[in-house]
């Protein structure tokens, strides 16, 4: 199966998990670490939220996750993170459609927009 496929059925999967426990699709803007973001899905068994990136915009860190989380970027990011200790940034590039992988407890870096365009990422946090 295709990179872009599998992305798009695991996408698909969490997205039907979500409905089937009869729980409507919010989409009511809320702010993550600073950021405009979007609940799409709020449920007993999972949140998907995208969250938004404008050139420059500054995603607020050392915040712990509550839960397993994956993160899938819906445009191409180019950005910087920087862990709570105050580490030097790290300079990251993700394709549209990357995928990413944050356990439930993990400390959140700060993160900040290097592009000259915004960018977009899905959150999709296990409960």
């Amino acid at each position: 199966m295709p990179k872009s496929a599998s992305i798009l059925f695991a996408g698909f999967a969490v997205f039907v998990l979500g409905l089937g426990t009869g729980q409507l699709v919010s989409t009511s803007a809320r702010a993550v670490g600073g950021l405009p973001a979007k609940v799409l899905l709020d449920n007993d068994r999972v949140k998907i939220t995208e969250v938004y990136f404008a050139p420059g915009a500054r995603r607020e860190g050392g915040w712990i996750r509550a839960g397993d989380q994956v993160i899938v970027w819906l445009d191409e990011a180019s950005y910087d993170a920087s862990d709570a200790n105050g580490s030097a940034p790290q300079f990251y590039r993700r394709n549209q459609g990357s995928i990413l992988w944050h356990p439930k407890g993990e400390t959140a870096p700060l993160l900040v927009n290097k592009g000259e365009r915004p960018f977009r990422e899905l959150v999709i946090e296990l409960k």
